[in-house]
């Protein structure tokens, strides 16, 4: 399969490597997990250092470099709505001091785009950027409920991975809770 991807394509594979979970691995795990040639791989790996997408670490191994968040920092959809937002989360985390987060939905999944950790709440495990199952987080729920149904669809009809122990896997439970949600008025 990989030889059958373009050269954007490969590019795409080898940043696709990188998730918060590993953050940071040598050339040969790279070129494994894309199914790279190990040439192609250094090739690819040197042009996005040389660009500031990739860093090495002190010990070989590679990173995503400030370049990408750079360029993920003007996402429009993230930012506008970040800016309009802000003001209004900082609002509730002054009158209560407790977590505040803002997801956006992107298909089956949230992405985090703003955080607010409180002083008196749990520790957030959330990071910026996350991207985060709709099924996982009260939020989520509140997304998907929301969502066009086509997308409550495709998550009824797919695999419900248990995130929590509070997490709904059951269809018939799922979709009488959606429909609970958009109902709710606050």
């Amino acid at each position: 399969m990989a030889d059958q991807l373009t050269a954007a394509g490969k590019t795409l594979a080898v940043l696709g490597t990188f998730t918060r979970e590993r953050p940071s691995q040598s050339l040969s795990q790279i070129a494994k997990r894309t199914g790279l040639a190990l040439s192609t791989t250094h090739r690819i790996v040197s042009e996005l250092a040389a660009w500031g997408a990739l860093e090495r670490t002190a010990d070989g191994d590679w990173h995503i470099g400030l370049r990408l968040w750079e360029v993920g920092s003007v996402c429009p959809r993230g930012q506008i709505l970040r800016e309009a937002a802000l003001p209004f989360m900082q609002d509730l985390y002054e009158a209560t001091h407790e977590n505040i987060q803002l997801a956006v939905r992107e298909g089956t999944e949230m992405v985090f785009v703003e955080r607010i950790a409180g002083h008196r709440s749990v520790e957030l495990r959330t990071m910026v950027g996350l991207r985060f199952p709709l099924l996982g987080t009260a939020m989520g729920m509140v997304l998907l409920a929301y969502a066009p149904s086509e997308i409550r669809d495709a998550v009824l009809a797919g695999p419900m991975d248990r995130h929590t122990p509070h997490t709904v896997t059951d269809a018939r439970t799922l979709r009488s809770m959606l429909a609970q949600v958009r109902r709710a008025t606050f």
